[in-house]
């Protein structure tokens, strides 16, 4: 038996503005990653009532594959891609995934670290990290009052990720 669903939902943008990080609504070109999923567990009616199937895992769905069973990881979620037209989007790729992955990188790293010094690594030796890596996107860290912020870049964009994870783009300083 195929089952098939879909959902439509309408998100005011003012909703999301506190957490985009960036103009609303988003421009053509815009990139941003979303997570669907679908958690369905077995049920069989006892006494007239539903009652969940003992000892039988849940059923779950996503709209695209992760990579890895865990769907609380943003970074691994897909990308919406707005553009003007329908008939103009492409294959879609972010020329910064590579950079994003080296800062999640180091976000993972940072959370093993603490776990077990009880501290925010200083310095990417700490971490492990290669040198290679820390050079291909001239990543820098910098100690904050709650954690850490690690800096990487590529071409004029700069990107940081921070202790929480949450991963931004700064716009970069133009020179006088």
């Amino acid at each position: 038996l195929a089952m098939a669903w879909k959902a439509l939902r309408f998100i005011p943008w003012v909703a999301l503005a506190p957490e985009a990080g960036m103009p609303l609504p988003p421009k053509t070109n815009d990139f941003w990653r979303m997570g669907f999923s679908r958690v369905e567990w077995l049920y069989e009616v006892k006494d007239g009532k539903y009652v969940k199937v003992p000892n039988r895992p849940e059923n779950n769905w996503i709209w695209s594959p992760q990579g890895i069973v865990d769907m609380h990881r943003p970074e691994k979620w897909a990308y919406v891609h707005f553009v003007a037209e329908a008939a103009k989007a492409g294959k879609l790729e972010d020329p910064a995934y590579a950079l994003k992955e080296a800062l999640h990188e180091v976000y993972y790293r940072q959370r093993d670290f603490k776990e077990t010094k009880q501290r925010w690594a200083a310095s990417f030796g700490e971490l492990g990290l290669p040198a290679a890596k820390v050079n291909d996107w001239h990543l820098s860290i910098t100690s904050t009052t709650n954690g850490y912020t690690a800096t990487g870049s590529l071409g004029e964009q700069v990107w940081s990720i921070r202790q929480d994870a949450k991963i931004t783009r700064t716009p970069p300083v133009k020179a006088k």
